[in-house]
């Protein structure tokens, strides 16, 4: 199993380069998380703001682990990211988080 195929329990972050704008989330197994936001065979109405965006300027993200945490902790700790990051007033955070 590579590094990559590992679960990791934690918070995540996905930056759209150029405007500096982001998402904040959690995922008790990150990487796959992450392929779920960029699996675009789901129904368009269906998809968040950042799948939507991500499907429009891929190239123009980047994707990285924020915080490994445990399970009990993902919750407080995803409030506490995307009130760092501003994610849910100026990003693409639909709430607040928890």
């Amino acid at each position: 199993m590579k590094y990559y195929e590992k679960p990791i329990c934690g918070i995540y972050k996905i930056t759209h380069k150029p405007s500096n704008k982001c998402y904040v989330g959690l995922s008790v197994d990150i990487f796959k998380r992450w392929k779920e936001h960029t699996n675009f065979a789901q129904a368009k109405k269906k998809w968040s703001k950042i799948k939507q965006a991500l499907y429009d300027h891929l190239l123009e993200f980047s994707f990285e682990v924020i915080e490994v945490c445990d399970e009990a902790n993902l919750s407080s700790r995803e409030i506490h990211w995307i009130s760092v990051h501003n994610s849910f007033e100026d990003g693409y955070n639909r709430t607040k988080g928890g």
